[in-house]
């Protein structure tokens, strides 16, 4: 089983979009961009991981025929957008300094995406939040940590929010 490109609170690794733009505006930084149109499969953490629970349990139940056992979960076509698309939207909605386009000394790929077909028609699985909700999502997060510094709750909050929705 694979996902997307997953995004969620807390992930605060470095050379990844949301990490790093939440880095740069928790310390009032400039962003640097590598590869500002790279498009990727983007989606909030509990999309696939509750796409793995399914399917553990329909492999737990041997209720799942099927010749090729590998599976995807992406998101909606829709989520399928450049890093740049992201850049903006967060600029928009928060206090983002200022974006530096930097070269790109990774070899990346350009374009990224994932076919879920098979993950929607034998596990009834599907993506329940779009990209705004899930990059809205992740801020809330990391607003909510500075707050409170208490990771667990949050996360079972937008856990629980994300269940009310399936």
């Amino acid at each position: 089983a694979r996902s997307g490109n997953v995004l969620g609170g807390g992930d605060y690794s470095k050379n990844r979009i949301l990490p790093d733009i939440i880095s740069a505006i928790n310390d009032n930084k400039i962003l640097k961009i590598r590869n500002p149109n790279s498009i990727r499969p983007w989606q909030h953490v509990v999309e696939p991981v509750w796409g793995y629970m399914i399917l553990a349990e329909k492999q737990y139940q041997n209720k799942l025929i099927t010749e090729n056992m590998a599976w995807n979960f992406g998101p909606n076509n829709n989520s399928f957008v450049k890093v740049n698309a992201i850049v903006r939207f967060i600029e928009r909605i928060s206090n983002l300094k200022g974006i530096r386009i930097t070269k790109n000394t990774i070899r990346e790929t350009m374009v990224l995406k994932l076919n879920s077909n098979k993950s929607k028609k034998f596990l009834k699985w599907k993506s329940i939040w779009n990209l705004k909700k899930t990059l809205i999502m992740v801020l809330e997060w990391n607003q909510s940590y500075k707050r409170s510094n208490n990771a667990r709750k949050i996360c079972e909050n937008q856990i629980s929010e994300y269940l009310k929705m399936i």
